[in-house]
């Protein structure tokens, strides 16, 4: 459950900025949650799996809302070599816009071009410009890019749909404490492929975030689907998240962390368990994890598994086979070990 998460959030936006003038939101269409697998059937939680449960929701929530190396991170899942499918996103979009010689074609406000990828594919995209600036920055604008076997000479080869755009105007700076920003951002059959992995990724969210200070911000990030697939050493994962809510309100420096949501998953066989922090999650700026909280796993037959966080190093998990309050089964665990 790593921290900073704010930060990544400006520094992702500020790449939007900087590749387009302005910043992201809707994708216009909502399509790209559709293909994201259903929820699964509740999950039968049970002594033998309740930690995995537990464990499971925690990772997944974190990579959704997890942080990137200077650019933001929010499906979450990454290739072999470290780039997570946002990271790869815009990478693409960076690419697309500094090709200012591609043959571009007008029509209205909207822009439409193609370039070449180093070494093989093409990036070809629509800006819609709607007050014909050719800067990304008004409410309501969008671009969508679509990568052919995109191969930049990294390793990696991307295909796929991206999009982002405005819902607001972005205001102040997110280079600085001070800025609002209120964007979309959405895959389509997004796909990733090096030497070592192969990851696929769909689903939208939207992201409102915004700093009054040093230290004072909030962040909402929220879902009706996203989902991603990733294959390694021949072994197949894959997660859904459905209805998330996710928020991080920081005030003199201290972040205050909740969210609930639907996570289906294949380490559940494809069932599927509700999670909610019954107990906000409390994070000191620049802490890795959380020092006190509680999140609760449901699953079929009220049966829960709870995780409580004791410090930054430990958590205890607990099995409740009927939701009445009474732990069956508990045990600890490090943050470590499992995020």
């Amino acid at each position: 459950m790593r921290t900073d998460v704010l930060r990544h959030l400006a520094a992702g936006t500020l790449i939007l900025l900087a590749g387009c003038g302005g910043g992201g939101g809707g994708d216009g269409g909502g399509s790209a949650a559709s293909t994201v697998q259903p929820a699964g059937q509740p999950m039968s939680i049970s002594t033998s799996n309740y930690t995995t449960v537990a464990t499971e929701g925690a990772n997944n929530v974190d990579h959704f809302a997890g942080q990137g190396t200077g650019a933001v991170a929010l499906v979450g899942a990454e290739t072999g070599s470290g780039r997570s499918t946002a990271q790869q996103a815009l990478k693409a979009l960076r690419i697309w816009q500094a090709a200012g010689s591609a043959p571009a074609v007008l029509t209205g406000a909207v822009v439409t071009k193609s370039v070449a990828c180093a070494v093989s594919g093409s990036i070809s995209g629509t800006f819609n410009d709607l007050n014909g600036n050719q800067l990304l920055d008004a409410s309501g604008e969008t671009v969508t890019l679509t990568l052919n076997n995109c191969n930049e000479g990294t390793g990696e080869t991307a295909g796929g749909q991206f999009l982002v755009g405005l819902n607001a105007a972005v205001s102040g700076d997110p280079a600085t404490d001070v800025y609002s920003i209120n964007m979309t951002f959405a895959l389509r059959n997004f796909r990733i492929v090096d030497a070592t992995s192969d990851l696929s990724a769909n689903g939208e969210l939207r992201i409102v975030a915004s700093s009054t200070s040093a230290g004072n911000s909030s962040a909402t990030l929220s879902s009706t689907a996203f989902g991603a697939s990733m294959t390694m050493g021949g072994v197949t994962r894959s997660f859904a998240l459905h209805n998330v809510n996710y928020s991080l309100v920081e005030i003199g420096g201290v972040g205050a962390l909740t969210y609930s949501g639907t996570l289906t998953s294949s380490q559940f066989n494809g069932n599927s368990v509700s999670f909610r922090t019954t107990t906000p999650l409390r994070i000191a700026s620049g802490a890795s994890f959380p020092s006190s909280g509680v999140v609760v796993a449901t699953g079929a037959g009220n049966a829960r598994a709870t995780l409580t966080v004791l410090n930054t190093s430990q958590v205890n998990i607990q099995y409740d086979a009927n939701g009445d309050g009474v732990a069956e089964s508990s045990t600890l665990r490090n943050w470590i070990d499992f995020l």
